[in-house]
């Protein structure tokens, strides 16, 4: 599989960084252990609510996927990497990883949620916005400590249900939490930004 680090990594801690993560991987989880990455396929946000007029704005081109109290962020990822035939019980864990660009001082913490219904990224807009059920992941911390590095969520219940009937895979939502201060905001990278979209790490069962 492909491992993807932070921009702000130096050489040398890098490659210290992936030696470790090998080590432990073969460790903990033995030589039969495999993975695969699942990209993500489609990356945007929406702006609201109307009347503002950027709620009829589409994002799809934009280098940032913002997270605020007026903008969420709709990720779908693709499973093609994967052995054909994969499902839930095919897997042993899958990470999602979202890299952290920018934050508010003092951070916040974010919801994330799935989607219900379909997006298309070159079109969709708030008044389009797919609809989505209530947070799997509550209230995920995304602490001013974490810009330039990665949001790390388990995710995998979410894409054991996508394995399974992949027609659901409408991909996730990523909401400001309630609990966050206000003014918080936060902008993680898309897959136009040059930088490092967000993947799903997906650990597979035997090898």
């Amino acid at each position: 599989m492909r491992r993807q680090f932070p921009k702000s990594c130096q050489a040398v801690t890098c490659a210290l960084q992936v030696l470790i993560i090998l080590l432990m991987g073969a460790f903990i989880v033995g030589p039969s252990a495999q993975a695969a990455e699942a990209v993500v396929a489609a990356d945007t946000s929406v702006k609201g609510p109307p009347p503002a007029p950027d709620a009829v704005k589409n994002f799809g081109n934009d280098k940032k996927l913002p997270v605020d109290s007026n903008q969420k962020a709709l990720l779908r990822f693709d499973f093609s990497s994967l052995p054909a035939g994969t499902t839930s019980t095919g897997i042993t864990k899958a990470t999602l990883y979202l890299f952290l660009n920018k934050v508010s001082p003092g951070g916040g913490s974010i919801d994330i949620s799935v989607l219900t219904s379909a997006f298309v990224e070159d079109t969709v807009t708030f008044a389009t916005a797919p609809s989505s059920n209530p947070p799997f992941a509550s209230a995920v911390p995304v602490p001013a400590s974490a810009q330039g590095n990665y949001v790390i969520v388990d995710i995998t219940a979410q894409v054991g249900s996508w394995l399974d009937s992949p027609s659901g895979n409408h991909g996730i939502q990523l909401s400001r939490n309630a609990g966050a201060p206000a003014t918080f905001a936060a902008e993680f990278d898309s897959k136009e930004s040059g930088g490092i979209p967000a993947f799903i790490d997906v650990e597979l069962v035997g090898g």
